[in-house]
């Protein structure tokens, strides 16, 4: 358990996850920064410093500079005193086994580290805020309304929001490659959809960037982001979304999308999407992104995205 902040309290907090362990991480970094009243400066990934921003974080610093360097030094250097004095609570959710660490934060009279991950089968949302020492009985929720310049037009041109309201975007990829449902499944989703209402917008990012001549079809719009500014307006022009279990898909159900996240070596229990916006289809079999699939699931995959956007098939 952390150390009780009271409203007059300035908390850092070292969070080492990726996107989706971030959007995640969202209903406890809100919980922190009622109890210091926004006083809350976050330690993340360099690429989330502007998701931690218009999340209302107070001030974002970059996990690849030299505070982190500063907490597993054997012997910080006096600088590492003076940054880390200016705060009265540090929340720290990394490195639980490190020495260094621990003796550093004790050095300061800060609590223990967190641990990251949890040995119980719970959410990771749930197990971050019971670290913190809050309730995590009642459903939670990732909810991220970005700033309308982000979102008013898109970042090549063509305003956000004309699409009509059968619009869905698809996102194919993963940071796991495990977690990779079939290219050529994902593909005869996006020819149905097509034929029945309107080409899918695909989004690809960094982990999927040599695949974008691969994807191009008659049946599809595809769009590499590399930004998280770039897919926050692609993802907020669209009805409807359809993933994998990734960190693309935990944002857009935070951005209020609703829509299908696929499933199958990952456990939902723990990484489902927040919210109810975003329903979860495990898929068994589960066929991996070099593999065919079968036209039933294809049919399920429809059948449960147009439930999720209360929409009838023709």
């Amino acid at each position: 358990m952390s150390q009780t902040s009271t409203p007059s309290e300035r908390c850092l907090v070292v969070f080492p996850g990726a996107l989706g362990d971030f959007v995640c991480f969202l209903p406890a970094l809100a919980a922190l920064q009622r109890r210091t009243r926004g006083a809350v400066t976050v330690v993340c990934q360099r690429s989330l410093l502007d998701l931690a921003r218009i999340a209302g974080v107070a001030e974002a610093l970059p996990l690849e500079g030299i505070i982190s360097a500063w907490l597993f030094m054997e012997e910080p250097p006096p600088a590492a005193h003076g940054f880390f004095s200016q705060f009265s609570a540090v929340e720290a959710f990394t490195g639980s086994n490190d020495l260094n660490l621990r003796m550093n934060l004790a050095r300061w009279g800060f609590s223990v580290p967190h641990p990251f991950r949890s040995n119980d089968r719970v959410h990771a949302a749930v197990h971050w805020l019971r670290e913190l020492g809050e309730p995590s009985d009642r459903v939670v929720e990732s909810r991220i309304s970005p700033p309308d310049d982000w979102t008013s037009h898109r970042p090549h041109g063509g305003a956000i929001g004309m699409n009509n309201d059968r619009s869905l975007v698809v996102h194919p990829g993963s940071g796991g490659q495990a977690k990779r449902w079939s290219r050529s499944g994902f593909r005869a989703v996006c020819n149905r959809w097509a034929q029945r209402f309107e080409q899918p917008l695909l989004l690809l990012g960094p982990a999927e960037g040599g695949e974008v001549e691969e994807w191009r079809s008659p049946n599809m719009r595809v769009v590499y982001c590399d930004t998280l500014r770039e897919l926050v307006a692609r993802l907020a022009g669209a009805r409807a979304y359809l993933g994998n279990d990734s960190g693309v898909t935990h944002l857009a159900a935070a951005l209020g999308l609703r829509g299908v996240a696929l499933f199958g070596p990952s456990d939902e229990h723990r990484w489902r999407p927040l919210g109810e916006a975003i329903s979860v289809l495990r898929l068994e079999p589960w066929r991996g992104a070099d593999e065919d699939v079968s036209p039933s699931s294809i049919f399920e995959i429809g059948r449960a995205l147009t439930a999720a956007m209360q929409v009838q098939l023709p």
